[in-house]
Formats: C-alpha cells, structure tokens, sequence
C-alpha cells in the first residue's frame, strides 16, 4: 500500500528552490554579481531572502557585498540605492 501521495511542486517553485539553494552556496555576493553583470538588482531581494532562511554566520550587509553605509542607503531609499548601483556598474571597469 502506498502512502499519501506527496503535492507536486510546479515549476516555479521547483525554479524559485533551485536559485534560493545557488545563492545560499555562492562565494560571491550580490554587489560582485550585480557588478559582474551575473545578477540583476531585482534580485537583491533572493538574495535578502536566502539571508533569512539562514545558513550564513555573515550579517547582512556582508552576505549582500555591502558596506553597512551601503545597506543603509538601501534601507532608507531604494530608488537611491538603484542609482547607486547603477553608477557602480557603469565605473567598476567590470
């Protein structure tokens, strides 16, 4: 006799799993990756995401790449911060 059948997961979430355990084991940060070009700055939010459901003995800001000043200015204006890393990218030389 078979137990009860498990729900499927769909592909989305399948997907959503897969990016959250990549950032959870990535040696680099996000800014390094945003810098890169390897993350998109939407995905500051993944990032912050796979910081709360644990695993990292960094605090935030240094799982983030960012300088508490940095993580600050994200904090307080959003918008502020894009521009920042906007002008980041465009000056890094990446």
């Amino acid at each position: 006799m078979l137990g009860p059948r498990q729900p499927q997961r769909t592909l989305t979430e399948a997907l959503r799993d897969a990016k959250m355990a990549a950032i959870k084991t990535s040696r680099e940060s996000f800014l390094t990756r945003y810098l890169q070009g390897a993350a998109c700055i939407e995905e500051i939010d993944d990032a912050i995401e796979a910081w709360h459901e644990g695993g990292s003995k960094l605090e935030l800001h240094e799982f983030l790449g960012l300088m508490k000043s940095e993580y600050a200015i994200y904090v307080e204006n959003q918008w502020k911060f894009v521009r920042y890393l906007f002008h980041l990218r465009n000056t890094s030389g990446v």
